[in-house]
């Protein structure tokens, strides 16, 4: 069965400048997982990567785009959800629900705590979602 992702982009900056983004990529595919992007989501990651403070990581963040388009599937979001305290996240919310995922991972505590109201998603860490996936 296919798990539908959405990796919060604090997920792929860890994996990127730590070098275990090939592994990570590995790990996706052995476990048959879809991860989700949208155009806010690849607009965020680029803007994060190109930041100056990572430019002593070395990261070839053209590279580094590529493999994110070609791993996540896109999917094309309305601006709806409302709910996270942290406005600027909304758009993970919007992605797993209308790219209809299973699990949002982050690292960030205030998507983590974001309420639901009875939505058929789940929440995690990414060791939470290790633990779950095997």
């Amino acid at each position: 069965m296919e798990n539908r992702v959405v990796f919060d982009t604090n997920i792929w900056i860890s994996k990127i400048i730590t070098g275990t983004l090939p592994t990570f990529v590995a790990w996706i595919f052995a476990h048959h997982i879809q991860a989700l992007r949208s155009e806010r989501s690849t607009d965020e990651l680029y803007a994060v990567l190109s930041r100056k403070k990572f430019e002593k990581h070395h990261i070839d963040v053209q590279a580094n785009m590529e493999v994110y388009k070609a791993l996540c599937k896109y999917c094309n979001t309305k601006t709806l959800f409302t709910d996270c305290v942290d406005v600027n996240d909304n758009f993970l919310f919007d992605l797993a629900i209308q790219g209809k995922a299973q699990y949002i991972v982050s690292s960030d505590k205030i998507v983590l705590a974001t309420p639901l109201h009875h939505r058929k998603l789940q929440l995690l860490t990414f060791t939470q979602f290790k633990t779950i996936i095997g």
